[in-house]
């Protein structure tokens, strides 16, 4: 095993054939766990979409990502010792290496035989993975993610010839059933809009195995799935299609099938047809040929006067696109369906507007959607109009709209607005005061996994304001809230912990929750958690 932190020593770095152009980057290297990490500088004088992160911090963060993997995900930490115990593994931030077609921003990418170091190990050993100037920027645990599903998945596919051989919807499968199993150990929020997104990937890519399964696709149909028994399943899966021959069949006829179809949507397909699939392709696909295709469908479908298209045209330009005319062009989009009716459109515009999102913000046009969309009962929009009223943004001030909103946007099941007439009634703000019913909607919102209510049932359990005191739901409820980053119910928990209120008293715990809510900035937390290392010097040990 190598050390944690070996320096690597690197004679060159060469791309392709642009060895000379490489020499004169900044270049840093260390070594974790015998992996070569290394990061580079960006080419003088270049232009990039983004602001850079220097090779220096890109090197550390990529060795935080490893540590994460190491530390917390067993069942990739042996997928690394498997490709290491094969060759040499590499991981490399370069700036520079961005695809980027259509507006699709890539964050990593296998190149397996796209880098070179000589003197190191030879191509035919080495197996590396590239992220970009976009994914070095995630946080630590969805970056450790992508490094399992590019380096870890797509790796022991090349290592053991199986890359170029595989369909690509089950190269696909493979890596995200790894990045699953990555996303469970890290602990992320499996109902956060980020993981909701990823399952829609997971069940794209796994669609033909996940049938395949028959009576155990029980096993795939769950928040958690039992990873490594699906890992059985899907080799088992793999040498069917290959026995059957149906494999090579299918990998040779896929491609043409599906542009020929695509072809002849494209060119006689209705406008609702064309949007389906479009959106379809846009929604689940990460494979740039299909992205295209979804893209000219959506398009072809716009043009012929579909809102929905449109609309997903607008949400695509002002989401997944870079540039400065992004702002204009997506705002554009949503006008035109909004103005024939179309109320997410209606909504997208007054949102733009109001936080000025690529576009200059202007308040007072965002309250003519969001009134045209609220009228006629979208949530998010009765929301955004108690906010704007409350603030007096774009409307004169006034606290009893606000509440109206509010309480509409409540009924609706929004858990923001349920936690925001929570408030304006245990306040008196807008309403009469009222704190049964202040609990009443504070719990709606909490049992739905919003953290703002559930840090203000925790506060109304501890404290015993309209509820009979309970330090043991108080306790619930704030760890609920603190382990969604809340850091004033982080900061609370770190009190209860120290105090041993609702548990055992728990310096170490109590510290390090403190210590979470300090890294968020809150200032209390700080100095409670310096005064408690100055009585309990052991919690840092």
């Amino acid at each position: 095993m190598f050390s944690r932190y070996m320096p690597l020593l690197l004679a060159a770095l060469i791309v392709g054939s642009a060895n000379d152009a490489w020499a004169e980057r900044e270049m840093r290297s260390a070594g974790y766990e015998g992996i070569q990490v290394v990061a580079l500088g960006p080419s003088a004088g270049a232009k990039y979409d983004v602001s850079i992160m220097p090779a220096k911090e890109g090197l550390e963060r990529l060795i935080e990502a490893l540590k994460v993997i190491y530390n917390e995900s067993e069942f990739n930490r042996d997928g690394l010792e498997l490709l290491k115990g094969q060759g040499r593994v590499v991981i490399v931030y370069d700036p520079d290496h961005a695809r980027e077609e259509f507006g699709t921003i890539t964050a990593a990418t296998f190149p397996p035989k796209a880098l070179e170091i000589s003197g190191i190990a030879d191509t035919e050993d080495q197996l590396a993975a590239t992220i970009t100037r976009h994914g070095i920027k995630w946080p630590t645990r969805e970056l450790a993610a992508i490094i399992v599903h590019e380096l870890i998945g797509h790796g022991i596919q090349h290592q053991s010839g199986r890359l170029r051989a595989m369909r690509g919807l089950d190269v696909e499968c493979e890596a995200w059933l790894r990045t699953e199993k990555a996303f469970q150990d890290f602990k992320l929020n499996k109902r956060s809009d980020e993981m909701v997104r990823f399952r829609r990937h997971l069940e794209y890519y796994c669609d033909d195995f996940r049938r395949s399964l028959g009576q155990n696709a029980a096993l795939f149909d769950v928040l958690d799935p039992d990873i490594p028994r699906l890992m059985e399943l899907f080799n088992k899966y793999l040498t069917a299609l290959v026995r059957s021959g149906a494999y090579a069949k299918s990998v040779r006829a896929n491609n043409d099938i599906s542009r020929a179809a695509l072809r002849r949507l494209y060119d006689s397909g209705s406008p609702q047809e064309q949007y389906n699939v479009g959106n379809s392709i846009l929604n689940r696909s990460k494979i740039a040929e299909e992205l295209k295709w979804g893209r000219a469908l959506l398009h072809k479908a716009a043009k012929k006067g579909n809102l929905d298209a449109q609309y997903r045209i607008g949400k695509f330009l002002l989401e997944e696109t870079e540039g400065d005319k992004r702002g204009k062009s997506a705002l554009a989009w949503y006008r035109l369906a909004a103005k024939q009716g179309h109320i997410d459109a209606q909504f997208a515009a007054g949102l733009m507007l109001e936080k000025g999102q690529a576009i200059d913000k202007a308040p007072e046009r965002a309250v003519e959607w969001y009134l045209k969309a609220a009228e006629r009962g979208h949530a998010k929009a009765q929301f955004r109009l108690g906010i704007l009223n409350a603030e007096g943004n774009g409307v004169p001030r006034d606290d009893k709209r606000a509440a109206d909103w509010y309480l509409k946007a409540a009924k609706s099941g929004h858990p923001q607005a349920q936690s925001a007439i929570g408030y304006a009634y245990e306040k008196g703000r807008g309403t009469h005061r009222n704190i049964a019913k202040a609990i009443l909607w504070y719990m709606k919102g909490a049992e739905q996994g919003y953290s703002e209510p559930q840090y203000n049932i925790g506060v109304m359990y501890a404290k015993g304001r309209g509820v009979r005191k309970d330090e043991e739901k108080a306790l619930y409820w704030l760890t609920e809230s603190a382990k969604q980053d809340h850091p004033l119910a982080q900061r609370v928990l770190g009190l209860m912990h120290e105090k041993g209120m609702g548990t055992v008293s728990d310096p170490k715990t109590a510290f390090a929750w403190y210590y979470r809510a300090a890294r968020l900035g809150d200032k209390k937390a700080k100095k409670l958690a310096e005064r408690l290392v100055k009585s309990h010097p052991e919690v840092v040990r």
